[in-house]
């Protein structure tokens, strides 16, 4: 199966970096994974007439994938900016069919489930089918020296497969 995580903070060295990583260790067992890292900033603003060679290659990324891990923090109750832009570039077209796993990052659960329900509104938009078991991670999951709340790898690792399970 060819899995590709989207990590869509804008900021390095984020939390939400550190859970995609996660999934990714978890996906390559058994099948094709590709990462798509916004943080490093090379998916320029969205312009209908132009795209350059790094979103391009994103994108393609995108229509390559089967299953879709898609990591977001939530800003202000919404998913990133970084990520809705690079949804953006990508053909409705050439992706309907895929399966979308959601990873979602907050500070506390307040937003959480409005923003598992951008996600799947956005991925319905695309025909992409939306795994409904989520996973929701807050700071509290987290301390100073990185992940200290175990179960959250477990529940990742549990969403992946799933997610692979829908599609095959």
């Amino acid at each position: 199966m060819k899995v590709l995580i989207i990590q869509g903070s804008p900021r390095e060295k984020s939390r939400t970096g550190v859970l995609a990583e996660i999934a990714m260790k978890y996906a390559k067992k058994g099948n094709e994974v590709k990462m798509i890292d916004l943080s490093l900033g090379k998916i320029e603003p969205f312009v209908a007439k132009a795209m350059g060679k790094e979103t391009k290659d994103a994108v393609d990324l995108i229509y390559w994938a089967d299953v879709l891990i898609v990591c977001t923090p939530i800003y202000n109750s919404m998913i990133s900016s970084a990520l809705k832009n690079l949804f953006e570039f990508v053909d409705y077209k050439k992706i309907s069919g895929k399966i979308a796993g959601y990873i979602i990052n907050a500070a506390t659960m307040k937003s959480s489930i409005s923003v598992q329900n951008q996600l799947t509104g956005l991925m319905s938009y695309f025909g992409i089918i939306s795994n409904p078991r989520a996973v929701f991670v807050t700071m509290e999951d987290f301390d100073e020296k990185g992940l200290k709340n175990k179960d959250v790898e477990a529940r990742i690792n549990a969403m992946v497969d799933s997610s692979i399970k829908i599609k095959a």
